[in-house]
């Protein structure tokens, strides 16, 4: 379990999958999901997002409110591609419940992942890629302390038109370095 001030981490279990397929199915949520080509289901839904998690690939973390008298599954983070020989990693689906967003949750469950990339797999480096035209993401990626390393022009291919996608990363000498200030 990963502590935040309002949010903790807790990696996802298989009894929890019917909350996050709710989170994913709702069409406002997953507009903010660009890689929404997949439909997820309750059938199809744990073998997708547990894959790779038992082989250390890919750390799914279920997203959970403090706020009330009871913790909340509100979400889910990912730390995708985790490579432990050149020691970095992609952080990849994040999604909150509609209604806790725009209370810093997402934010403070990035900066969880990333402090946990960095200080419990010793991972070097975290990116993130994200549609460059997106009204929310990539400016959520830079509050989490990531920095714009490129723009891959037409890259990606939804709702019947080629977009272009931001790859953002974080090194752990600049992480530190943001921390601090």
């Amino acid at each position: 379990m990963i502590q935040g001030s309002s949010v903790f981490l807790k990696l996802l279990e298989d009894d929890e999958i019917p909350i996050i397929v709710r989170i994913l199915q709702d069409p406002k949520v997953s507009d903010t999901i660009y890689r929404k080509y997949i439909e997820i289901t309750n059938s199809n839904a744990a073998p997708m997002l547990l894959s790779g998690q038992s082989a250390n690939e890919c750390k799914l973390f279920g997203v959970w409110s403090k706020a009330g008298p009871n913790p909340r599954l509100i979400g889910l983070i990912s730390l995708r591609n985790i490579d432990n020989i050149h020691r970095t990693a992609w952080i990849g689906t994040i999604a909150v419940n509609l209604s806790d967003q725009k209370n810093g949750y997402i934010t403070e469950a990035g900066r969880l992942i990333i402090e946990y990339a960095f200080n419990t797999l010793n991972l070097e480096k975290v990116q993130a890629a994200v549609l460059a035209d997106h009204p929310i993401v990539p400016r959520m990626i830079e509050k989490m302390g990531g920095m714009k390393e490129g723009n891959l022009r037409g890259s990606y291919f939804q709702d019947g038109a080629r977009n272009d996608e931001l790859i953002y990363g974080l090194l752990r000498s600049e992480y530190s370095v943001s921390k601090e200030n």
